[in-house]
């Protein structure tokens, strides 16, 4: 009897523990500063990076390409030389570990573990700065971020890329459900 109980409450635990890291994948986003107008071209302001050439310059390259992409399907063709220009910035920090800015306002919120939850999650952020005409001068900023106990950066790059282009275009913010790794 004692046995039965103890194998029940282990396959509750085996269950709940799979539930607590799967689920709708949530992606904030959001967008400061004037969009930019519609269809034209930009070109991407290559960041050097401190990386050992491995893992961070992959990254980098693979938000590049996916931010590429995403500027694509919103009708904005990237070239080699323009007078616009998107500079790409990608981060990974505990998700128990917030970001405000002076003044006390919150840029990236905390995130509590999840009941039962076995692994602790990893935020990944995608920001873009759009910088407009001869004077060089940022017009407007968005980004995209989302949390993961499994999932992996290069698997939320291109829904990242997406929400972060779309944030630009269309100056807005909030939120979306997409599935996936978490």
């Amino acid at each position: 009897m004692i046995a039965k109980v103890l194998e029940r409450t282990f396959l509750v635990a085996a269950i709940g523990s799979l539930a607590a890291c799967s689920g709708p994948i949530e992606t904030r986003f959001g967008a400061v500063g004037s969009a930019p107008g519609g269809a034209g071209s930009v070109a991407i302001l290559q960041v050097p990076h401190d990386g050992d050439g491995g893992t961070a310059g992959a990254s980098q390259a693979e938000a590049q390409a996916a931010v590429v992409a995403a500027l694509g399907r919103n009708g904005i063709t990237t070239v080699a030389e323009a007078a616009d220009y998107i500079e790409i910035a990608i981060t990974a920090r505990p998700a128990s570990s917030g970001i405000s800015v002076i003044g006390g306002a919150d840029l990236s919120t905390a995130k509590k573990q999840k009941l039962l939850q076995s692994c602790h999650d990893t935020t990944y952020r995608l920001a873009l700065v759009y910088y407009s005409g001869a004077d060089a001068a940022a017009t407007s900023r968005s980004w995209a971020e989302e949390s993961h106990c499994h999932g992996q950066l290069s698997q939320s790059l291109p829904a990242l890329a997406n929400q972060a282009v779309a944030a630009l275009v269309q100056g807005r913010t909030g939120t979306s459900q997409r599935s996936g790794v978490d």
